[in-house]
């Protein structure tokens, strides 16, 4: 079985690879190659395909949140079986991946949101992060209030899913920021 990571809300499978005596990384079959500095417990520095970066990164549980070229990104280890289980139910809800604050809703009760469209803005450990739509559907809870505290796993918003109850199927654009930032 290949390793499975959740990225925001996007599956992707990886897989380390032996290359000249680097270690490369195969990410939905696209070869990518990765180097990490460690400059400290929490920070560090990563080149991608030639790019340098600086991140920080911190865990809960088995959740790494990764701070770098001006966004947050949530990876998450799965497994085949989970990951079915988990699009199956609750499609539709939207949960605190780490306490925090709203700063600001972008949809409320009745709008129509399309999958990868950005419904919240929070701010977790001094981090904004946007909070896509997991499906295509309208909003039918979204009680909390900008400046709002919450816990991690607090249920932010639900969209009842249109009736294909498509998930979301992001682009590159999160990836590409990661290679158009920061060259040094």
């Amino acid at each position: 079985m290949q390793p499975l990571y959740l990225i925001g809300e996007q599956q992707h499978a990886v897989t380390p690879l032996k290359r000249n005596d680097r270690i490369w990384l195969e990410i939905d079959g696209h070869a990518v190659d990765v180097q990490f500095t460690e400059l400290g417990p929490h920070r560090g520095e990563i080149i991608v395909n030639g790019h340098l970066k600086s991140y920080h990164v911190a865990q809960e549980g088995q959740t790494l949140f990764v701070h770098c070229a001006g966004k947050t990104w949530r990876l998450e280890a799965k497994d085949e079986f989970e990951a079915s289980r988990s699009s199956e139910a609750g499609a539709g809800e939207i949960r605190a991946p780490m306490p925090g604050v709203l700063v600001e809703s972008f949809a409320s009760t009745g709008d129509r949101v399309e999958a990868g469209q950005t419904v919240l803005l929070i701010e977790s450990m001094k981090l904004q992060t946007e909070i896509k739509a997991t499906v295509s559907g309208v909003i039918s809870v979204a009680d909390l209030a900008a400046g709002e505290a919450f816990e991690k796993g607090a249920l932010l918003t639900v969209i009842e899913a249109d009736s294909e109850g498509e998930s979301v199927v992001q682009t590159d654009a999160d990836s590409s920021a990661m290679n158009s930032e920061d060259k040094r």
